[in-house]
């Protein structure tokens, strides 16, 4: 998903990823929060959405993943990766949210964060009180692939084929670092389709 010239499929169709350059995204605490930016001006503890992992706080480069379908030329975004380092990726967990456990997951279930107006994005927990009403009038007029808020305090994008429930995986280096976040938009085939997200 993440490898640009790759070939994969999306719902029986052939598609090639290519890599989309979304700017860079400020993490000032390191805290990450994968949401529909709507959500942000809502009544909800929105923190509650941040992943347990955290990286050291700074700026890093955020690409997002353009799956070409080779049958009408349609592009569909993929997913969204954060490059925390250059360093390698070896192993890919599922980001995890307080209270949250894979043991509690079946057989191809998986914990995602939920969007209802087919845009997702990243942001710092830190960050949401400067981004949440500009990220909603951003979102609501979004016609490119990607949009910035506060110059980087929070990227979003088209979320995939819509709304739903989306994961994050967190990729770690040989070393059990943190190197890439990555939220998976669910439109290409696998081998072990997800049943559902929490």
């Amino acid at each position: 998903m993440i490898t640009p010239g790759a070939r994969a499929r999306e719902s029986g169709d052939p598609v090639q990823i290519e890599a989309a350059d979304a700017g860079e995204l400020k993490l000032p605490s390191g805290r990450l929060l994968a949401t529909d930016p709507d959500y942000l001006t809502q009544e909800l503890p929105a923190w509650e959405g941040t992943l347990t992992t955290r990286v050291a706080p700074g700026t890093y480069p955020l690409e997002l993943s353009i799956a070409q379908n080779l049958a009408d030329d349609l592009e569909t975004v993929a997913g969204a990766r954060i490059v925390v380092s250059d360093q390698p990726v070896v192993s890919w967990e599922l980001g995890l949210r307080k209270d949250q456990h894979e043991i509690d997951l079946g057989d191809g279930e998986y914990y995602g964060f939920g969007v209802d107006t087919g845009t997702a994005s990243f942001t710092d927990v830190d960050a949401i009180p400067a981004v949440a009403e500009p990220a909603r009038e951003v979102s609501a007029a979004l016609d490119d692939w990607h949009g910035t808020v506060d110059d980087g305090g929070l990227v979003m994008w088209h979320a995939g084929c819509g709304d739903g429930s989306y994961p994050v995986w967190v990729g770690r280096d040989k070393d059990g670092a943190v190197a890439a976040f990555v939220a998976d938009m669910l439109i290409l085939d696998g081998p072990d389709e997800p049943t559902g997200g929490h």
